[in-house]
């Protein structure tokens, strides 16, 4: 109950809000060293109500246990109710201002932060699927939009390190048609979850192409510095 109490209304001073994030985060980082999954809900809920205290929300996430799993994996899906339901109350997939509403990506940016916080294999599927949709900014603050869900979904591969996302992150990586900044953040990826040199060839040509994106070059010549293994390799990087 102490995670869901309202927050002082639009307008309360400082100390108000203060006061009451306080609480919030005493309660959840006391729920976290009880261990209970019976408050992964609320957790979850205090996330996106208060990303003031995401930081201290996530590691309670990963102390409840396994149970935590299943619920990304809901989120991750769209399949949560009570953040469904949350959502549509408050209006979280939208950011509003004079000008009108634009979509946000916020529900999609934390379930991939938590997959990653989680580090369990199978939820890597679940964030390639968010690749696929339209890349949305988490939030707009003054203006200016914050980071997308396929920031978030890559940095979640690359914390899972699962083999099994190679060969899709590969793709992702010679699609030319593809955003430059999702190759990018494949390639920065690839490298974290390859077991083998296959994409090496590409890593290399993507580095040495004098015409390519100046970051997507840096994240191939990274990646095929980690994955290389042959003297063709090494003189790719130092040419």
């Amino acid at each position: 109950p102490v995670l869901d109490r309202p927050f002082p209304k639009v307008g309360a001073n400082d100390e108000q809000l203060g006061l009451h994030l306080a609480l919030a985060g005493a309660a959840v980082n006391a729920l976290a060293k009880l261990e209970d999954p019976r408050a992964i809900v609320p957790t979850l809920r205090l996330i996106y109500r208060a990303p003031q205290l995401a930081q201290q929300a996530r590691r309670a996430i990963v102390a409840y246990g396994p149970a935590s799993i299943v619920e990304v994996k809901k989120l991750l899906r769209g399949q949560q109710v009570e953040i469904n339901q949350l959502f549509k109350a408050e209006k979280l997939d939208q950011s509003c201002d004079a000008d009108g509403c634009q979509p946000v990506s916020l529900r999609e940016f934390y379930a991939a932060i938590l997959a990653g916080d989680l580090y369990d294999p199978s939820l890597a599927e679940d964030l390639l699927k968010l690749i696929k949709a339209p890349s949305l900014p988490a939030y707009i603050f003054d203006g200016a939009p914050g980071p997308s869900q396929h920031q978030a979904a890559f940095e979640g591969l690359r914390r899972l390190g699962n083999p099994a996302t190679a060969p899709a992150l590969l793709a992702i990586i010679r699609d030319r048609k593809t955003p430059v900044e999702d190759r990018t953040l494949a390639a920065s990826a690839y490298a974290f979850v390859a077991t083998d040199p296959k994409g090496s060839a590409e890593l290399a040509a993507i580095a040495a192409d004098n015409t390519a994106d100046d970051s997507l070059r840096q994240a191939a010549a990274d990646s095929l510095a980690r994955v290389g293994v042959t003297l063709a390799d090494l003189k790719a990087n130092e040419g």
